[in-house]
């Protein structure tokens, strides 16, 4: 498909474009998979298990103080891979959301969590809380307008962020083979998450 990602100053139009996705798919009447703590935590902790790496309980440790603060969210449609790369805006300015193989029942708030997490993947940089703080403002303008979140949806945008570490990292292995990664790459995992926790705390505690 023709097009790229859209730019930066048209967030609220994707904002506007999720929440009708969404909102459409609130009556939807088929069948989906439905997505738990397996799919977004367990999985990689599995694989990290296999791989006999050593941190793998630190990593149980987030990951099960994660989902206890998302675990009773509201359920609905979440198309489940909705980074950037899956939307594109051609050369007209039209919006057109693609790959859909990953939809299911989970968490509405996952698919804005992911389109507007700012932060670099690999290395930890500090502004990334505040870049993607700024995005999920925007996004909010144009997503509210077709579908509601709760306060507490809202605010575990940041603890969604950190479940997409764990979610991405066990698809990537299970596409690419458990042996695509070693055990640095695990560290450097291990160091992003634990720098965004206590970047997150520090935050809420302003």
């Amino acid at each position: 498909m023709e097009g790229e990602e859209p730019d930066p100053e048209n967030t609220e139009k994707v904002g506007e474009l999720i929440g009708k996705l969404h909102r459409i798919m609130k009556n939807f009447t088929g069948e989906l998979p439905v997505r738990d703590k397996y799919f977004f935590i367990e999985r990689y902790l599995e694989i990290m298990r296999i791989k006999k790496y050593d941190k793998v309980d630190a990593f149980k440790e987030y990951g099960d103080e994660l989902w206890e603060k998302i675990k009773n969210l509201p359920r609905g449609y979440c198309h489940c891979d909705l980074y950037r790369g899956n939307i594109h805006q051609d050369s007209s300015g039209i919006l057109r959301v693609m790959d859909f193989d990953t939809s299911c029942i989970a968490f509405p708030m996952y698919d804005v969590a992911l389109f507007c997490n700012d932060t670099n993947w690999y290395n930890f940089e500090y502004d990334g809380y505040e870049k993607s703080k700024v995005r999920l403002e925007q996004f909010l303008k144009g997503y509210l307008k077709y579908y509601s979140l709760s306060r507490e949806e809202i605010a575990a945008f940041y603890d969604m962020i950190a479940v997409y570490h764990f979610q991405l990292q066990a698809t990537i292995m299970e596409v690419y083979g458990y042996d695509c990664v070693g055990v640095d790459y695990f560290d450097k995992q291990y160091d992003w998450l634990i720098k965004w926790k206590e970047q997150c705390k520090a935050m809420n505690k302003l």
